[in-house]
């Protein structure tokens, strides 16, 4: 007997948060509480208890933390390294051995701000 419907589905909204895969799990219960809602009672069918079994699943793996290996689908192809200073920008790209740098002009050290360079030096790094 699940006595407030509409706070566990607000609860596992929130979970929803941290474990996206899982909303598509949501809708037979929803509907179970939307009829709960005008009824004031709702017979949860067999595949509304699965996922409720499911859930508590979910629940399980969020307690003991998500490996971020399961949030990033593609390991980088290069990881450049990049830095700014008022006088130039350089880098270095380790996959393939690849060292650069750029000097700026006494006109082009004025007109760029500290950011500016950094964020043009990581642009041309990943270039």
């Amino acid at each position: 007997l699940i006595r407030r419907p509409s706070t566990l589905v607000g609860r596992l909204d929130h979970v929803c948060f941290i474990i996206p895969a899982a909303r598509h799990f949501m809708n037979r219960l929803r509907r179970a509480t939307s009829v709960a809602d005008i009824h004031r009672v709702s017979t949860l069918s067999n595949e509304v208890k699965l996922d409720l079994k499911l859930w508590i699943e979910f629940l399980k793996k969020a307690k003991d933390g998500i490996s971020i290996n399961n949030v990033i689908f593609r390991p980088p192809t290069s990881v450049p390294i990049t830095d700014a200073c008022e006088t130039g920008i350089g880098g270095h790209c380790p996959q393939n051995n690849i060292l650069w740098r750029y000097e700026f002009s006494v006109e082009e050290q004025i007109s760029f701000s500290l950011n500016a360079k950094e964020y043009l030096a990581a642009v041309i790094g990943a270039w």
